[in-house]
């Protein structure tokens, strides 16, 4: 929904040195969108107390700006061993604004309630990627051995203004009572993953192969939303959450692969 505006540029660098031994490359980009709109729905509801037919309005603005960069840089040690290194992160802020009006009727044309909302959002966002690859192998044919570590760093902060009020007319030529909601949400969440691998691959003979890998990995969440009533800086646990989450998986794998005519057979434990 909406009409979009969008703006993008970006920068490329590659070398190679070292009689091709050593390289890196690298990216830039920045993007911009703009979407801003207006739409209007008129719906009808048939219930067992009768039709209630609903009008609403919704204007709104959303902007997010983005910039990334990543680097990659290879290095060949030996004829038999590469490590390699990526990084990487962003940076992106989003803006959005809304205002939303609906007006509740029945079959008759009287009010059963009219609804306001205004809010207006402010959100950072930053993610960090760090990666390291090494890779042998030996002299001997089917003998190799690889380590890798990975590791993602997610961040999103912000704050968020809301306002929403309603009129319950029930009927009635007038409001007879109402419903305020004036928010100021927090939010400061971040995330984290790590993963360790290593595998160790090994020939036995013409037909026969050993695989033997391990692998570490951490998932660990800590999200803090909270709500303040605007009025009065009072902290609103209803629409509060505050959550830690910290899980490690370790797994290993012993494989054996036996090469058929037309295929292969693998046997193994996890």
């Amino acid at each position: 929904r909406g009409l979009p505006q969008a703006t993008a540029a970006g920068l490329h660098y590659d070398n190679k040195w070292n009689r091709d031994r050593t390289s890196i490359n690298g990216d830039y980009n920045f993007s911009l969108i703009n979407i801003s709109g207006y739409d209007s729905t008129f719906s009808e509801n048939d219930l067992p107390a009768g039709k209630i037919r609903r009008i609403a309005s919704n204007l709104f603005n959303r902007e997010r700006r983005m910039h990334k960069a990543n680097l990659t840089y290879k290095q060949q040690v030996d004829s038999g061993s590469v490590i390699t290194l990526f990084t990487a992160g962003a940076y992106g802020r989003n803006k959005s604004s809304q205002d939303y009006a609906a007006a509740d009727n029945d079959a008759a044309g009287n009010f059963l309630n009219q609804t306001a909302l205004q809010a207006d959002q402010l959100q950072d966002q930053r993610n960090y990627i760090l990666n390291f690859l090494w890779q042998k192998k030996f002299k001997k044919p089917g003998r190799t051995l690889s380590v890798a570590w990975d590791n993602v760093l997610d961040y999103t902060e912000g704050g968020q203004q809301f306002l929403s009020v309603t009129n319950y007319y029930n009927g009635k030529p007038v409001a007879d009572s109402n419903r305020i909601l004036n928010l100021f949400k927090q939010s400061d969440n971040q995330a984290r993953k790590l993963t360790f691998t290593t595998s160790y691959t090994e020939r036995l003979n013409k037909k026969m192969s050993l695989l033997v890998s391990y692998n570490a990995e951490q998932d660990y969440t800590d999200d803090d939303n909270l709500s303040f009533r605007l009025l009065t800086s009072q902290y609103d646990s209803g629409f509060s959450t505050i959550r830690t989450n910290d899980k490690w998986l370790h797994t290993g794998n012993l494989q054996f692969n036996y090469a058929l005519k037309k295929g292969r057979l693998s046997v193994g434990s996890a």
